[in-house]
Order: structure tokens, then C-alpha cells, then sequence
């Protein structure tokens, strides 16, 4: 009789600590200016906001995002560098953003070529529609930019001096 009570005690002691590590786990704290896609069973199952939000463990998880960002350097002339680089994140950034474009060729509309570089400021307004639409929001955006510079300066005339 004493075994069983013992082996109930352990038992009861072991869920009791799985519940405390569930309800630990649960809690997600979202920064201002981000939110979480909480994708339960793989399809999505709500946003949450800034604050302090709770999920289920075990059902729940965020959706991880392609996201595009750029390191500066000094190199060894002294001059600033940009290295662009992609990685995935669980939360989406609400603020502003900026991605700078490399160097490309475009070609007017009486065939000069010229060089031009980009910068594309962009803020996403709807979470679910930046994740769910496209396959890669940052290539999404970068040709979108790229075509339309391309269709505007292909318009442009440039008289030669």
C-alpha cells in the first residue's frame, strides 16, 4: 500500500512538473513594434501583438520568416561596407525598413546605359499577407523594385553632352 502511494506521489510530483514547464514554455513576450504569426498544426492560428501572450507548447509555433539584413564594415581601406546577408526570424518587423540595392545596369529608352543605385523604404502593414502571399518577401520586393526602376528609366530619354 505504501508502494502505491509512493508510486502516485512520484506520479503526481512528475505532472504537476510537466504543467509548471508547459506554462513556462507558454509564455511569449512580443517586443513593441513586432508580432508573432502563431501557426497552430501547421496553419494560422492568430497574430499576436506586443505584450505578454500565451500559446500552447505543444500545438503552437511561431511562423519563421525570411528576412534580409545588411553588416557594416570597415575594410581595409577604411572605407564603409555593406554585407548583405538572409536568415529567418519568428517575429515580423513592423517598424520601417531599409534595404539597400547593389549597383545595376538600365538601359533608357534612346539605349544609353547607365548605373543606378537603390534604396527601398518599406513598412509592412499586414503580417499574415507578408508571410502567407509570397514564397520570399525579401526577393518579392527586391525584383518588384528592380522592375519598376527598370520600366521608369527605360521611359527616360538621356541626351549624351
Amino acid at each position: 500500500m505504501e508502494e502505491m502511494a509512493g508510486v502516485g506521489l512520484m506520479f503526481l510530483g512528475v505532472f504537476a512538473l510537466f504543467i509548471i514547464v508547459m506554462i513556462f514554455k507558454g509564455i511569449m513576450i512580443v517586443r513593441q513594434g513586432t508580432c508573432v504569426i502563431i501557426e497552430r498544426f501547421g496553419k494560422l492560428h492568430q497574430i499576436l501583438t506586443p505584450g505578454i501572450n500565451w500559446i500552447i507548447p505543444i500545438m503552437d509555433k511561431p511562423h519563421r520568416m525570411e528576412w534580409r539584413s545588411s553588416r557594416e564594415y570597415i575594410d581595409g581601406t577604411g572605407r564603409s561596407r555593406s554585407i548583405p546577408y538572409t536568415e529567418y526570424r519568428d517575429v515580423v518587423d513592423m517598424r520601417e525598413t531599409v534595404y539597400d540595392f547593389p549597383r545595376q545596369n538600365v538601359i533608357t529608352r534612346d539605349n544609353v546605359g547607365i548605373q543606378i543605385n537603390a534604396l527601398l523604404y518599406f513598412q509592412i502593414t499586414n503580417p499574415q499577407d507578408a508571410a502567407y502571399k509570397v514564397e520570399s518577401l525579401p526577393t518579392a520586393i527586391e525584383k518588384l523594385t528592380q522592375t519598376t526602376l527598370r520600366n521608369l528609366i527605360g521611359e527616360m530619354t538621356w541626351t549624351r553632352p
